[in-house]
């Protein structure tokens, strides 16, 4: 998927503005913020039923995953994570009888944690690719 335009600059724009913030409650509210407004130009919007639970949703989910992989990969390569500004996380794969452990200590900006699609957007893909059979992501 080429990513348009628009949200290459937004993305150029966005990094200068969440670099120099060192709180995660900042750096929470400006990528909810970010990420509503993608939601907003994608015109992502729940559908729910009477009994007020989302069924599916109108817009491109699967866009809007590949959208945040991309400010999320620009954060990584272009912000250096701080004690103030990052969390750490074990990542890699257990050790089993044919392979060894992968399993490490990262750094991750906090940006990594609110760049992302929303519980309900997750759960509708997923309910989707379990009865279509087709990649959601």
């Amino acid at each position: 998927m080429t990513t348009p335009k628009w949200l290459l600059d937004r993305i150029k724009n966005f990094i200068p503005t969440l670099a120099p913030l060192q709180s995660e409650d900042e750096i929470k509210r400006l990528c909810e913020k970010e990420v509503a407004f993608i939601r907003q130009e994608m015109e992502i919007a729940p559908i729910t039923n009477d009994e007020g639970l989302v069924e599916k949703f109108r817009g491109k989910i699967n866009a809007l995953h590949s959208y945040l992989t991309e400010y999320r990969n620009e954060v990584k390569a272009l912000i250096p994570c701080t004690q103030a500004n990052s969390y750490e996380v074990v990542i890699g794969k257990f050790a089993t009888t044919s392979t060894p452990s992968s399993r490490r200590k990262v750094r991750l900006h906090y940006a990594h944690k609110y760049l992302k699609k929303s519980g309900d957007e997750i759960s509708c893909c997923a309910a989707k690719f379990n009865i279509l059979r087709c990649p959601c992501f």
